[in-house]
């Protein structure tokens, strides 16, 4: 008997996929991280879900710690993310890439320290851009610049918006 189910984390992919992850499930009193998948066109959960996150359904994924979030890049891969580290997976090939994890600090430049060990959420926009949370906390960044050695200027800078600014009248 699964308990305590919360959607923490998802994203979109392929124009017909959502996908969504929860957190603090127990199944017998062990925690699991469990996923689903939905069809985009029907918003029906496909057959066969819910699924339990191991090593035949996500290889690689450490499978009883804290997802904080996944960031969708637009390429078929995910960052699934943790406190401080992330790992990249493979949504075509079904595997991590290999060196992973990473820490963040080192990897996501030119983001902003608020957001280095707090990443809570994310969306995908398009090809090159994302918001990512921490909290109530956002900004816009340049995917491109994850794992980038190449001096680059960031496309959107590093400004911070607040959920709750977005509500005064």
């Amino acid at each position: 008997k699964c308990s305590n189910i919360k959607i923490h984390a998802g994203f979109y992919w392929d124009k017909k996929n959502c996908y969504y992850f929860f957190y603090n499930t127990f199944l017998n009193n062990t925690p699991i991280i469990l996923y689903t998948i939905v069809d985009a066109d029907t918003f029906k959960i496909k057959k066969g879900y819910p699924k339990i996150v191991n090593n035949i359904t996500f290889p690689g994924v450490l499978e009883k710690k804290h997802i904080n979030c996944i960031l969708y890049n637009g390429n078929n891969s995910i960052y699934i993310i943790y406190i401080d580290t992330y790992i990249k997976f493979d949504l075509i090939k079904n595997n991590v890439y290999k060196e992973y994890p990473k820490k963040i600090i080192n990897n996501f430049k030119y983001l902003h320290t608020m957001f280095l060990n707090n990443i809570t959420n994310s969306i995908y926009i398009n090809k090159n851009k994302a918001l990512i949370f921490s909290n109530l906390k956002y900004i816009f960044y340049d995917i491109n610049l994850i794992e980038n050695n190449k001096n680059i200027n960031p496309l959107y800078n590093n400004v911070i918006y607040n959920i709750k600014d977005q509500f005064k009248n």
